[in-house]
């Protein structure tokens, strides 16, 4: 009998496990592979995402450089002042060559500040520097053998990153293009030298890369190498000094970037440590560009439920039937609940809640899934964030240069479309550095963002009011039926401006020197249009500020001198 007994119960035990612990193993196995492939499916889509935003945001870095180059160019400053520095180089003391001087400096000191520029070079023909925005630039320095001085001549160029000699790391790059007389003659070389430090720290954030990520740039060398250019979160002192070589078994990712490939996976970093991480190459700079979190971070909901099935499942096999049933009937519930929660997450459902409150495994894997939805959801609406930060002034919130170019390209081709007139204003305050110098940089911040909101008021709403830097600012007006609209903007712009501001208890006076052009009467491109803009802006500051100019003659009786846009 007591045979029989333990036969019966031995077939039992192994009809249970054959019927209900081996299926129940199965869904545990099914499920767990799903939610596996969910996790790293989306943890790669996430990281490519932050690799595509971040290489945009690379091409627009250069893109904004690329364009503060073209407007240089077109400075009439330039035009008329190099051949004369040129002309009077050996006489540096000559009334004329101080003269142009200054009317560089006047305009060039407060362009390079506004655009975090380092130092704008101006080199003659034979490569030695004729002008710096750096007083303590070497006089007479050549430049001839230069590779930035011989591709300047030709047309936009962008060395590589160097580093600056001295104890704290400093990364920056030049950028060079031709300049050209009033007579279309080749007269020089201009040079940006442009700090990499604030870019190399934009691209290094850490917003959705957790922990232990990082955003990492490389470059494909002559000699089959890859060469790091951004210092390292592990490595802070690694940018242009490591160096790793195409085949190596470490550092995968910036191997198949830089050499112009597009993937994600699971691989080793330059640590030899396992990451997750997606890569992709930058064809305008030529760089590749990886984003990764360690796999121990980004898989770790993996590993613990893993763990934690293998522990249930031990422990099932030897409780014994009853708790076996009892456990098979508690899971077929959870079970389902998980897998309808890993494919609404599949579906991009990023609101969807697995409702499992319990405190074992499958509830902890339930808190996992939660919490990625919800970490999901902050990071698609960081990007939305991101996106906004890029294009808008983060003091006044109104569009940034990036954006006004934009707008501004826009509204010339719906002008062109239309065969309307638009025009574009450049206004800078009037007593705004005494401002700050009196009361402080927050009651100048205070003083922005009122002036910014007094801006908007006086157009309409399908204008554009961009903040530009400092106290500029840049309107661009739509539909213009006569230019007569324009002067009748710029007088309300004054009269408002001019109104007291009352700020933290202070009662504050300013004023603004306004300069216009108009489309397509002063010229066809948004360059040609800003400059002149600017140059009037100039032109009525110098004419007693708080005043008015357009660039071509206007009814205004002080109105001296006379710009024709290039068209």
């Amino acid at each position: 009998m007591k045979t029989g007994f333990v036969s019966i119960k031995s077939k039992l035990l192994f009809l249970f496990i054959v019927f209900s612990v081996i299926p129940m193993g199965f869904v545990a196995t099914h499920v767990y592979r799903h939610a596996e492939q969910q996790i790293r499916a989306t943890t790669l889509q996430h990281l490519e995402e932050l690799a595509k935003l971040k290489a945009i945001e690379i091409d627009r870095f250069f893109e904004l450089a690329r364009i503060n180059l073209i407007s240089a160019q077109d400075f009439v400053l330039f035009k008329s002042n190099i051949p004369i520095l040129n002309r009077l180089a050996a006489k540096k003391t000559d009334r004329r060559y101080q003269n142009a001087k200054k009317m560089l400096d006047l305009q060039l000191v407060k362009f390079a500040e506004d655009h975090r520029i380092t130092d704008i070079d101006i080199i003659g023909l034979d490569g030695t520097v004729i002008y710096s925005t750096d007083n303590d630039h070497p006089e007479n320095e050549s430049f001839a053998n230069k590779t930035f001085f011989k591709e300047g001549n030709k047309g936009i160029y962008f060395s590589d990153i160097q580093r600056a000699k001295g104890k704290t790391p400093h990364y920056f790059l030049l950028a060079s293009a031709p300049l050209y007389d009033l007579n279309n003659r080749l007269i020089g070389v201009i040079a940006f030298n442009i700090t990499m430090n604030s870019f190399f720290a934009q691209i290094q954030g850490s917003t959705g890369l957790g922990a232990s990520g990082e955003a990492l740039l490389g470059k494909r060398t002559h000699d089959n190498s890859i060469v790091f250019l951004n210092p390292l979160r592990h490595e802070p002192d690694a940018a242009l000094r490591k160096i790793v070589r195409v085949g190596d078994k470490n550092a995968f990712a910036i191997q198949q970037a830089a050499s112009g490939r597009k993937g994600s996976g699971i691989t080793t970093d330059y640590r030899g440590i396992e990451v997750v991480a997606a890569w992709r190459y930058i064809p305008t700079v030529k760089w590749g560009i990886v984003t990764k979190i360690d796999a121990a971070e980004a898989l770790a909901p993996i590993i613990k439920l893993r763990r934690d099935l293998m522990a249930a499942g031990t422990l099932a096999l030897f409780l014994g039937i009853l708790f076996s049933l009892g456990l098979a009937h508690s899971m077929a519930q959870p079970m389902r609940l998980l897998k309808a929660g890993a494919e609404q997450l599949g579906y991009g459902n990023l609101d969807y809640r697995i409702p499992i409150t319990s405190h074992d495994e499958i509830g902890a894997l339930a808190g996992a899934f939660n919490r990625m939805a919800g970490n999901l959801k902050e990071l698609t609406e960081s990007r939305e964030q991101i996106r906004h930060q890029a294009n808008h002034d983060p003091l006044t919130g109104l569009p940034n240069r990036l954006l006004l170019v934009d707008r501004l390209e826009q509204a010339l081709s719906e002008s062109k479309r239309e065969g309307r007139m638009m025009g574009v204003m450049f206004l800078d305050l009037d007593g705004f550095k005494g401002v700050n110098d009196a009361y402080g940089h927050d009651v100048g911040d205070l003083l922005l963002k009122e002036v910014a909101s007094r801006l908007c008021y006086c157009v309409r709403q399908s204008d554009t009011v961009a903040r530009t830097g400092g106290d500029e600012f840049v309107i661009v007006l739509l539909k213009i039926k006569e230019i007569d609209n324009i002067r009748g903007i710029a007088k309300k712009i004054l009269k408002t401006i001019k109104e007291d501001f009352h700020l933290s208890g202070i009662t504050i006076q300013i004023g603004a020197s306004i300069g216009a052009s108009v489309f397509p009467r002063d010229g066809l491109r948004p360059e040609g249009l800003m400059q002149l803009a600017d140059e009037a802006m100039y032109r009525a500051k110098n004419a007693g500020k708080n005043t008015f100019r357009m660039t071509v003659a206007d009814k205004e009786p002080e109105t001296e001198v006379t710009y024709y846009a290039a068209q």
